[in-house]
């Protein structure tokens, strides 16, 4: 059930005046009509046109009537005639009616205006001006009252002035039950705020709520305030007081803009564009600037807040719900809610702008800028990184314009690019140098063979790291894995305290206990475990080479091979051949009880011996037999051993 309102106090003067200019003009009429044919002298009028007399059943001139009570006046009426024609037509020139309101003037007045008491309409014509509360002043050449005064419309144009500032429109229709102007088509209305906040808005027609100081326009609108704008098919705009103080704008369908701060915020600002369905802006208290922002999509289109930084970076904000927050008229602050994303683009000179990256997430915090454009982003679940060299995932990230860096977080937290991924619970990354630094606990997948020896290098499957942290060149080859690694590509294994890749990825090393472990691929002991450890390791992909210093150990089954340094040649499919003892050389073999002891050890797998030099070279066994010479051979295998060169028993 509809609750009954009554006219609010700032049409309260306004209607009453419309009434009682009906009723009061009627008794008037009446009164100088009997008066006329009594014979009484009407009141002294302004000079003007004498009314045509032809048909007329009663005609006076200068009339002005004002009511009293207790020595106050109330209400005038004046006129500089009236003419009361046939089918009770009455017409009158220069018409006024006045209503004092505690020391102001309410009324309306016209050149000229024809009452129907028939149907208790009246025309007002010539120049009609309406004197409301609080400054509300309407200017129209022509005015219906209808409905017995509970309407007033003109089809002229109307200029006005109302809530701190002048317009103009090419219609209007006022309902006093109701309380409302309706404003026609082209509608403009400009004020300036106090404090030098300025606004102006067009549409194409619009309707005033008088009691709640609230604009509500049609069709495509626009509205300024400041250095900012709003265009929408719709907008409403609410008025904290009479002085035109913006306390809300609300624009929505087809929404589009531009946010700038005030112009004497320090700094060459850029602006932020937007694109929504819907857009609320409120105002800080006194009207002047606004406060906070909100900007809404729908299901199936993303609201767009747009921001430009210096060097050709635009950054493209997506999201179904937006707030943002103003400093003294500035943005510097946006959040969303739901999935939500930023688009980066890069443009340079003569070039077309390009896609570089793209960042998601369902919740994002951003600090705003001028001249940087989401100077900071706080990104909170499912967060989501594409970029040209990489794509990353976590729970949550903090992304930094200033140094184009991002730290991620997650458990884990995922980078991945072309050579395959990096997980750890933080990874923090600079795109400037394209490096980054995982930490917490680091691991990672790597596609192609990098772990050389044993049958995993032909196998294709991935190199799996693990370590305490990591620096990895995004898009890149190189990588430095530290802190308890291990590395293992199918039966292959390697552990060390720092695995390093170099020169992209054709230099690998490894340092602090070294141990590697990896399955022989040839030979008669196919599939046994060789097992080294050493201080360092160098891979050079380009000469097949593995480099261990010292002190080296190398195992295999009942073989153990001891030296201060040692080399392993790879062949095309990156298998151990040959190795190649230097410095205190020492082969225990478990198999025959013997030790051989010299300068260097050539190791051939594919063959199963082991030559041995020396100045000399001296093999022992566990029966007290002992052997030397200059060369020893052992063959494996047979278990034989025989001297090549500088024979002596």
């Amino acid at each position: 059930m509809r609750r009954p309102r009554s006219a609010p106090r700032p049409f309260q003067a306004l209607r009453r005046f419309v009434l009682g200019l009906l009723i009061l003009t009627v008794a008037l009429l009446a009164g100088l009509y009997w008066l006329g044919r009594q014979g009484a002298a009407p009141a002294e009028a302004p000079s003007g046109p004498r009314p045509d007399l032809e048909g007329a059943t009663a005609v006076s001139e200068g009339f002005e009537y004002t009511q009293v009570v207790e020595g106050e006046p109330v209400f005038r009426i004046r006129g500089e005639s009236f003419r009361a024609g046939e089918e009770d037509r009455i017409e009158l020139q220069g018409v006024g009616l006045t209503f004092f309101r505690q020391g102001r003037e309410l009324g309306i007045e016209s050149d000229r205006a024809l009452y129907l008491p028939g149907t208790s309409e009246a025309i007002l014509s010539g120049t009609v001006r309406i004197l409301g509360e609080n400054g509300l002043t309407l200017t129209t050449p022509e005015l219906k009252l209808l409905a017995g005064g509970q309407r007033l419309v003109s089809e002229q144009p109307v200029s006005f002035v109302f809530l701190g500032g002048e317009g103009t429109a090419g219609g209007l229709a006022l309902d006093l039950e109701r309380a409302t102007i309706a404003f026609r088509a082209p509608l403009t209305l400009a004020g300036s705020h106090r404090d030098g906040q300025s606004y102006h808005l067009q549409a194409q027609g619009a309707v005033l709520e008088r009691p709640s100081r609230l604009l509500r326009t049609e069709g495509p609108s626009e509205i300024r305030f400041g250095r900012s704008s709003l265009h929408a098919d719709r907008l409403t705009v609410l008025f904290a007081d009479e002085a035109g103080t913006l306390q809300q704008i609300h624009a929505s369908q087809d929404v589009s803009g531009e946010i700038l701060p005030p112009a004497e915020t320090p700094g060459d600002a850029l602006p932020f564009t937007l694109e929504a369905y819907a857009v609320g802006l409120f105002f800080e208290p006194g009207g002047r600037v606004p406060a906070r922002l909100e900007i809404e999509g729908t299901q199936s289109q993303a609201a767009l807040l747009v921001a430009r930084a210096a060097g050709g970076v635009t950054r493209v904000l997506l999201s179904r719900s937006v707030i943002g927050r103003f400093a003294g008229g500035e943005l510097v602050a946006a959040e969303t809610v739901g999935q939500s994303e930023i688009q980066e683009f890069l443009e340079r000179a003569g070039e077309e702008a390009r896609l570089v990256r793209t960042v998601s997430a369902q919740f994002m915090e951003a600090d705003l800028a001028a001249g940087r454009a989401f100077e900071t982003v706080t990104l909170t679940n499912d967060v989501r990184i594409h970029d040209a060299a990489f794509d990353a995932r976590a729970e949550r990230a903090f992304l930094r314009a200033a140094d184009d860096a991002a730290q991620l977080f997650g458990n884990p937290a995922i980078v991945t690019d072309e050579r395959g991924e990096l997980r750890a619970p933080r990874i923090d990354y600079q795109r400037a140098n394209g490096r980054a630094h995982a930490r917490d606990g680091v691991s990672g997948r790597f596609q192609g063979a990098m772990l050389p020896g044993g049958e995993a290098a032909r196998s294709g499957e991935p190199t799996r790291v693990r370590a305490r942290e990591a620096f990895f060149d995004l898009g890149g080859d190189d990588f430095t894995f530290r802190g308890e690694v291990q590395a293992y590509q199918g039966t292959t294994v390697l552990f060390a305290d720092q695995l390093r890749s170099e020169e992209g990825q054709s230099r690998l090393s490894a340092s602090g206990q070294v141990r590697t472990l990896w399955t022989a691929a040839e030979g008669e002991r196919k599939g046994e475990q060789v097992e080294i450890t050493a201080t360092s390791l160098t891979y050079r992909e380009t000469d097949r080479r593995l480099l261990y210093d010292g002190p080296v150990v190398a195992a295999q089954g009942p073989l153990r091979l001891a030296a201060s340094r040692l080399e392993v040649e790879l062949d095309e499919h990156r298998q151990a051949r040959l190795m190649t003892a230097r410095g205190a050389v020492r082969l225990d073999d478990e198999a025959t009880r013997r030790v051989i002891e010299g300068e260097t050890a050539r190791y051939d797998l594919a063959a199963r011996a082991v030559t041995i030099a020396g100045d000399p070279a001296r093999m022992r066994d566990a029966d007290g037999n002992s052997l030397r010479g200059r060369n020893l051979l052992h063959d494996l295998a047979s278990g034989a051993i025989r001297v090549t060169a500088g024979e002596d028993g």
